[in-house]
């Protein structure tokens, strides 16, 4: 009778568990749209072409995955501003953001199809689709208060999103690739997988993806996105890929309760009664026991102190393959340089990396230069050999600040180096290179921390010192300050003479 009241509340639990999950929530975001035509071709429109292939996709998981559900961004052909999208989104608390987009380019031979997820990129390609994309704001009013001034034509506009990172990347990649796989099965080009700024990506809370469909501006890509044909294979190809992301989501966020194979005790009157001499053995038993496994468990605590705690890394993520790569790979030989090179299984892709660092700021600096043959790398951090977000990593990170040093003159120059929106570690590969210009100081100025180096109250001793150091730091200059406060190289001197 127990056993059965046992399993009917292991069954009650499960199926309480069930219900409660949350349900999963795919948003789907055809682009532009209303007076906003997108990109135009010699017949077609990109919103028309985005919005039929974004409702297919729907109707598709639908149909197969009633459980699921499905929110558009629009299901006509009306206009919704940029930020009106990511609000959508948030607001419906989404597991999964696809914008759908349809490409184009000055040259009518462009074509293939491409997966962006949210990332800094030094491609001027990558830069002019996001800028494409960006662009649409400028039809709004006030959108330069709606969008915190950002200008998406300009390229310094983006050093706003410098240090962005987000914690959906290794999901949104994942999502990525399953598109672009997909779509080589049709046989459509596969320009792969790539990073830019898009703003409806870097405003919402889930991990999202921009598709560009294929080039509307290339004839026979135009025929093919505008036919009933070409708009149900590319919902097709993207429908598959929902298909192997949501199984993969699943496994990694659904789990069965487990129910205790512990049998239910015998009644009472089975057990048989241990005599008294026994009973004081065994209870000496345990006591001889008890205190050996205390003085194990304190040998075992100092060893545990006396560990090294796991330390934080970065490594540069420069590609990943379903298969393992061979050392004599091209691409091995791009990284040589940068050691010690190494992967990690994650999601049944073998992900590489290379140029482990142990400060955040040093491994921003590498990825500036691998980004260089490997425009869509990115950073990864580990305690020990586990994975951990960048955020917890850069949490667990020592921060160590430069020492500010003041100079006991009133009127000096500094050489103004480098700006950073964060504290910069004064481990950092920029840091020691301008190590031997001591003092090296910061000041902050609209949000900026501004680094300085090679204090002097000569002017003429500050010029030379530039031409040193503009040999690493090109856009490096002299500024003056007036004890804490900066003035003007032209007033410094004025007071000099004075």
């Amino acid at each position: 009778m127990k056993l059965k009241r046992y399993i009917l509340s292991a069954i009650c639990i499960f199926f309480a568990l069930t219900i409660s999950a949350k349900q999963f929530t795919v948003v789907l975001d055809p682009g532009h749209g209303g007076k906003d035509p997108g990109a135009v071709g010699k017949v077609g429109q990109e919103k028309a072409i985005n919005l039929n292939v974004a409702l297919a996709v729907g109707k598709l998981i639908t149909d197969k995955y009633p459980d699921v559900k499905v929110v558009y961004t629009r299901k006509t052909d009306k206009y919704v501003t940029l930020q009106q999208r990511p609000n959508i989104a948030n607001e419906a608390d989404g597991d999964l953001f696809i914008s759908i987009h349809t490409n184009a380019s000055e040259s009518s031979k462009a074509y293939g199809a491409e997966t962006f997820t949210l990332g800094l990129s030094k491609s001027q390609a990558n830069f002019e689709v996001a800028k494409r994309e960006n662009s649409v704001l400028l039809l709004e009013d006030g959108n330069k208060e709606t969008y915190q001034g950002f200008d998406p034509t300009s390229p310094e506009s983006y050093i706003m999103f410098e240090f962005m990172q987000s914690k959906y990347v290794d999901q949104s990649v994942e999502i990525a690739y399953y598109i672009q796989k997909e779509f080589v099965e049709i046989k459509r080009l596969d320009r792969g997988v790539r990073q830019a700024i898009f703003w409806v990506l870097h405003q919402v809370k889930m991990p999202s993806i921009l598709v560009e469909l294929g080039f509307i501006t290339n004839p026979s890509e135009e025929k093919f996105l505008i036919s009933d044909e070409g708009q149900k294979k590319m919902a097709n190809c993207i429908f598959s890929a929902f298909e192997k992301y949501k199984h993969e989501y699943d496994k990694r966020t659904i789990t069965t309760p487990q129910i205790s194979q512990t049998e239910p005790k015998a009644e009472t009157e089975n057990k048989t009664e241990t005599p008294i001499k026994d009973k004081k053995e065994k209870k000496k038993k345990e006591t001889t026991t008890k205190e050996k496994n205390t003085t194990k468990t304190r040998e075992n605590q100092t060893e545990t102190t006396e560990t090294t705690t796991p330390t934080i890394t970065y490594k540069i993520q420069v590609f990943s393959s379903r298969t393992l790569i061979p050392k004599n790979n091209s691409d091995y030989r791009k990284i040589a340089n940068y050691q010690p090179i190494s992967h990690f299984v994650e999601n049944g892709w073998y992900k590489y990396t290379c140029g482990d660092s142990h400060t955040y700021a040093e491994a921003q600096q590498k990825l500036k230069e691998i980004t260089n043959f490997f425009e869509d790398a990115l950073i990864v951090a580990f305690e020990g050999d586990k994975k951990i977000s960048l955020n917890e990593a850069k949490n667990k990170e020592p921060k160590i600040e430069p020492v500010v040093e003041k100079s006991t003159s009133n009127i000096v120059f500094k050489i103004q180096v480098f700006s950073s929106r964060n504290i910069v570690e004064k481990n950092n590969y920029d840091m020691r290179r301008i190590q031997k210009y001591k003092p090296v100081t910061y000041y902050t100025e609209n949000g900026w921390n501004k680094y300085t180096c090679g204090e002097t109250t000569s002017y003429d001793k500050a010029k030379e010192t530039l031409k040193e150091i503009q040999t690493m730091f090109k856009d490096a200059v002299i500024v003056a300050f007036e004890g804490d406060k900066k003035i003007s190289i032209q007033a410094a001197l004025e007071k000099l003479k004075n």
